[in-house]
């Protein structure tokens, strides 16, 4: 290939060899040498196993019919999903000594990228309040309810906003490095609980 492959990081220290989906190296490859021509992944399927049947990450060697040129078949998934991460209380006035429950969802837009797992910090302002582990609770979602007691809050308005910290999943055979990021973080719109 004469021309730039479009890496996403390759002055990344370790450099990100992997193509943005315009890069010319998607879809480019040919799937026409024969296991005779090199070696072959007995795991592939012939004719064509000299290609292996996943990439580097483990993804799927092929995205339809075509083959990625370099290491990594582009999926698309760092890109093309997003987050959505949404706080709510079931209550938004408390008084003293009372409890509501918040509840945290994360949801992957459109979803290829798994579910979002990882953690969330529950901030009161820039007080970390809570941090608490994703439960998954569909395809593409993932939630977490908390108690939240009024001592927690000073009397008024109390604005609240979730953080979740993102995912990333480690390479899979034969390579090793450092884990690779599935969903970035994100932060919810804040609510506002008031202590009456």
């Amino acid at each position: 290939m004469n021309t730039d492959p479009l890496f996403v990081g390759l002055g990344a220290t370790p450099p990100d060899f992997d193509t943005i989906p315009s890069s010319p190296a998607v879809g480019a490859g040919g799937t026409s040498l024969l296991c005779s021509d090199g070696w072959c992944d007995p795991n592939g399927s012939s004719p064509n196993s000299i290609y292996g049947s996943a990439d580097f990450l483990g993804n799927p060697r092929t995205n339809g019919s075509n083959i990625d040129i370099g290491a990594y078949e582009n999926t698309g998934a760092a890109i093309a999903n997003s987050l959505t991460v949404t706080l709510a209380s079931a209550t938004l006035a408390l008084s003293p000594g009372q409890t509501t429950t918040l509840t945290v969802t994360v949801a992957a837009i459109p979803g290829g990228g798994g579910v979002p797992s990882g953690t969330v910090n529950i901030m009161l302002g820039s007080t970390l309040l809570s941090t608490q582990t994703l439960l998954p609770t569909g395809a593409s979602t993932s939630a977490v309810s908390l108690p939240l007691v009024a001592s927690q809050l000073a009397a008024g308005a109390n604005t609240l906003t979730a953080v979740y910290s993102g995912n990333a999943i480690a390479p899979c055979c034969p390579v090793s490095g450092p884990p690779v990021m599935v969903y970035g973080s994100a932060t919810s719109a804040s609510i506002t609980v008031t202590l009456l």
